[in-house]
């Protein structure tokens, strides 16, 4: 990541953590949403055809907005970093989920 991105990111944040607008907070879920991407892809690989790749990024969506509002901005802290492993949990959390709801229904 360019220093620029991170900059534009950190600026973000300070904004949104001192008036938590609801739209500096889209802001943000759209700067992300490249992760949610990511994180979906890599989970689509390892689940096949059984999940669609579109069902997982509205999860990892869900999962970006409940990370959103935990996340608490520190000196030095990145999002990403960060957070890129409770998208990851919130994701395979759902699909468990959903996968006994669907087991359960038979």
């Amino acid at each position: 990541m360019s220093a620029s991105v991170i900059q534009r990111q950190q600026e973000l944040w300070k904004k949104y953590s001192e008036t938590k607008d609801q739209g500096i907070k889209e802001q943000l879920i759209i700067e992300y949403a490249d992760l949610v991407k990511y994180v979906a892809g890599r989970l689509s690989i390892y689940f096949g055809s059984n999940v669609e790749y579109d069902d997982l990024v509205g999860y990892g969506v869900f999962g970006l907005i409940d990370a959103i509002d935990k996340f608490s901005l520190q000196p030095g802290k990145l999002f990403c970093k960060l957070d890129f492993h409770f998208l990851f949990q919130r994701l395979k959390n759902r699909l468990v989920t959903f996968a006994l709801g669907k087991r359960q229904r038979r």
